[in-house]
């Protein structure tokens, strides 16, 4: 009966999925971004550097920017989470937005004939769509190498994913000893539950931390040999 009582509950298939693990290593991200195409580099920048959704970033508009405040201002039927999100911009990047906004085409009121910030290959005032998105990413995966054999499929697929980018902001900003509470402002988690399945530990995390346990150990074993050897005298 197990089984039926699991077809009850909610979202119990969730239960099921295993965590993603992967997360960009810096030496990967420093590779993929140049290697994109170049209408993309920017809005993956945003992306890993806010973690936002790959498609809160994908279709943001020029009235969600602030220049002067140096943030994205989105709004609660944009996001998943169903409130408003502000998200803050360093300032290499808003400069980067500043001269795409330059060059983009306005009509004489100085309004974007596009309202979205980032458009397709061609730029034709059209928002890059979820099937161009992925395939430039996909392809971009082949072309560095970063793929991985996928047992079920019985193929290659992609190391990385869009929601990639997410997890490595998670990951890379707690591994930078930020606290949890700030970076879930950038991130829109509202439960530190969810938020942890986005704290993806390495391999090279787990040896440093038996290096140091194992150091840790045979300190207070000594220590408990000296107030032994102590005792006896």
């Amino acid at each position: 009966k197990a089984h039926i009582i699991m077809e009850q509950i909610r979202g119990h298939h969730k239960l099921k999925t295993r965590p993603k693990q992967d997360v960009f290593s810096l030496e990967d991200i420093e590779k993929f971004i140049p290697a994109l195409p170049e209408y993309m580099r920017l809005m993956i920048e945003i992306n890993l550097f806010t973690g936002a959704r790959p498609g809160e970033i994908r279709n943001l508009k020029w009235a969600q920017a602030d220049f002067e405040d140096c943030r994205i201002n989105l709004e609660w039927n944009d996001v998943k989470e169903g409130y408003d999100k502000s998200l803050k911009l360093p300032d290499r990047l808003m400069i980067e937005l500043q001269a795409l906004w330059k060059t983009t085409s306005k009509n004489d009121d100085n309004v974007p004939d596009c309202p979205h910030v980032f458009q397709g290959p061609r730029h034709n005032g059209k928002v890059i769509s979820e099937t161009q998105y992925y395939i430039a990413w996909h392809e971009t995966c082949r072309h560095l190498g970063f793929v991985k054999m996928d047992s079920k499929k019985g193929k290659q697929v992609s190391k990385y994913t869009p929601h990639s980018l997410r997890r490595t902001m998670v990951t890379l900003n707690l591994k930078a000893g930020f606290d949890p509470k700030q970076i879930m402002t950038q991130t829109g988690h509202r439960t530190f539950r969810v938020f942890e399945q986005y704290n993806i530990v390495g391999k090279e995390a787990q040896e440093d931390m038996v290096l140091k346990q194992d150091e840790e150990w045979a300190r207070l074993k000594n220590k408990e040999t000296e107030k032994k050897d102590d005792y006896q005298k």
